[in-house]
């Protein structure tokens, strides 16, 4: 299962992608859906999100801290 934090009309949701695995018994391996794409690997943020985040940084130009009660991490502000 993975997560995906997404800014939906100006509320956080968060979307979860259930991938489940099954078993073929005649050749014994397991078969698995292939994992959805993601604008930034390994990370929570969405499409959506990124995008707010973009846009008040650069178009509106408010610091990124200054985010609707998101807790952002040092590293994603560098």
């Amino acid at each position: 299962m993975s997560e995906q934090l997404e800014l939906i009309s100006s509320a956080f949701n968060v979307i979860e992608t259930q991938r489940p695995k099954l078993t073929c018994c005649r050749y014994e391996h397991i078969v698995q859906t292939p994992v959805p794409s993601k604008p930034i690997a390994r990370s929570y943020a969405g499409a959506g999100l990124l995008a707010h985040v973009v846009t008040g940084k650069y178009a509106d130009h408010l610091p990124l801290y200054r985010r609707q009660g998101v807790e952002l991490s040092c590293a994603s502000m560098c």
